[in-house]
């Protein structure tokens, strides 16, 4: 399967599963804003009134894990994004967090293993 087919099958698991714990879903796969080159907000959801940018990472096996690709340059990446959605829709006060779900996600090794980590990190400027 290719990264692809993987990330996004690991973004719809991750999507039902916050949805069972009790988020509510605003948006997904969030593209670049006006002046911003690159990046992509995976989840932007609601746990009761914080405000959560939700980083997915989907691996086929749980040798390798997967925190270990949210580099400083992807914080920061995420936290210009978060900025730039949180002006667009007028939430600049809101609460806002930065959750990753980890979705380890092998044919071989039966049902995919989600693990959500809240407030997996702060933002970095």
């Amino acid at each position: 399967m290719n990264n692809k087919l993987v990330g996004t099958d690991g973004e719809s698991l991750a999507v039902s599963y916050i949805e069972r714990i009790g988020y509510r879903i605003i948006d997904t796969n969030i593209r670049p804003f006006c002046g911003m080159r690159r990046g992509e907000i995976d989840i932007a959801a609601w746990d009761g009134d914080v405000l959560c940018i939700i980083e997915v990472k989907t691996r086929i096996s749980q040798r390798f894990d997967a925190t270990e690709a949210i580099t400083v340059t992807k914080r920061r990446q995420l936290t210009r994004l978060a900025r730039a959605y949180t002006d667009r829709h007028g939430l600049q006060s809101t609460e806002c967090r930065f959750d990753v779900i980890c979705v380890y996600n092998s044919a071989n090794e039966g049902a995919p293993t989600i693990q959500l980590i809240k407030g997996a990190f702060d933002p970095v400027y």
